[in-house]
């Protein structure tokens, strides 16, 4: 999922508009993916290779995680 929208990038957009008035772009859904990926390598095949997951960093995730399945399962980013 996070390479597929990191390298389509300009086949999405979201239903939120930028400062301009157009439709976001999907930076921001790549950002938070990302940061789910790095920051919880413990979660992922290969081992932990970033620092222990404190409940802080765990709760931090799982909210990141749902706005992002919300955000999927919405239809807040679609195809343009």
């Amino acid at each position: 999922m996070r390479d597929h929208l990191d390298q389509g990038r300009h086949k999405y957009e979201m239903v939120i508009s930028d400062k301009t008035g157009a439709p976001a772009d999907i930076d921001a859904v790549v950002a938070r993916i990302s940061l789910l990926w790095h920051g919880q390598r413990d979660r992922h095949e290969g081992g932990s290779t970033s620092a222990p997951v404190t409940q802080e960093v765990a709760e931090t995730a799982v909210d990141t995680a749902a706005i992002l399945v919300h955000w999927i399962s919405s239809g807040s980013i679609r195809k343009k």
